[in-house]
């Protein structure tokens, strides 16, 4: 049974060559890529993390719209590469973050009309604004 010798140049070669393999995975994008899933239209989990995208509202999970946004919110990120600017957390633990896919900002017009809690203030103010406008009050 032949057995196994190497030399010192020998092994020294073999540490050299895993330094520039763990150096080319550690240098290149899809390594540090983030792998990231869509919860729902406006929350992402990206590893141990959940984050709420800044200034997108889409519809309560289970509700109508509610699977459409998130699978637009989906498609999104597997694009290309997620990039996630944190900007602190909402009051349920969530990192809020304004979320990137190849240095492009996702925004609500991505993954469809405005939605949720925050789109009834919204049509709200612009009724009160319209009817402001027709009475001549401000």
């Amino acid at each position: 049974m032949p057995s196994l010798v190497l030399s010192r140049a020998m092994l020294t070669a073999l540490r050299h060559g895993l330094v520039l393999v763990c150096a080319a995975l550690m240098f290149s994008p899809s390594a540090w890529a983030l792998q990231c899933r869509a919860i729902d239209g406006d929350t992402v989990r990206c590893g141990k993390e959940r984050v709420r995208l800044r200034n997108v509202y889409a519809a309560e999970r289970g509700t109508p719209n509610a699977e459409k946004q998130r699978k637009a919110l989906q498609a999104k990120l597997d694009q290309g590469n997620v990039h996630i600017k944190r900007w602190g957390r909402d009051r349920y633990g969530r990192i809020l973050a304004d979320v990137y896919v190849d240095g492009k900002k996702i925004v609500q017009s991505d993954i469809g009309p405005r939605s949720g809690r925050g789109a009834s203030s919204q049509k709200a103010s612009t009724k009160k604004n319209n009817r402001q406008a027709t009475t001549g009050r401000n």
